[in-house]
């Protein structure tokens, strides 16, 4: 199983082309919303005529869950968006970073985990959603487990 982790695995994730419309006084709050959800922001400006903010990015679909309740609740319900499938893109993270590891730098990182990525995020998010076997620890220092006592 390790020998076909070796290599550069990349995958891929769809991307959705969002396009969100709000007035300036709720802009910093949109781009929080955005910000949390890895988009990317491609486009923004002023509608003509109008004072209407429009903002035209790409987000992954797996962030893009419950994104209507987090707009609304952020611009009190002053924002109009629109979502739509754009393209897949490749991710630049290996999501098995550490099968690509030298003896040296298992070495230097002794028995800190890995820093964060989100392509194993998203791997382990998966499996976990289909009933498959993570890498994930259930029970963390079990010298640390507590019993409750009933009160009498």
């Amino acid at each position: 199983c390790a020998l076909f982790r070796r290599g550069f695995a990349r995958i891929c994730e769809a991307m959705l082309s969002l396009e969100v419309q709000c007035e300036q006084a709720v802009l910093g709050k949109v781009y929080a919303v955005l910000g949390r959800r890895r988009a990317k922001v491609l486009d923004e400006g002023l509608r003509d005529g109008t004072s209407q903010f429009y903002i035209k990015s790409h987000l992954p679909m797996s962030d893009s869950f419950c994104i209507a309740p987090d707009l609304r609740e952020a611009a009190s319900g002053h924002v109009a968006f629109h979502c739509a499938f754009s393209h897949w893109e490749q991710s630049e993270e290996d999501p098995f970073q550490e099968a690509t590891l030298t003896a040296e730098e298992l070495e230097e990182l002794g028995d800190q985990p890995l820093p964060p990525n989100n392509a194993r995020r998203l791997i382990d998010a998966i499996r976990k959603r289909k009933g498959l076997a993570t890498d994930e620890k259930v029970v963390k220092d079990a010298t640390k487990q507590r019993t409750v006592t009933r009160m009498k």
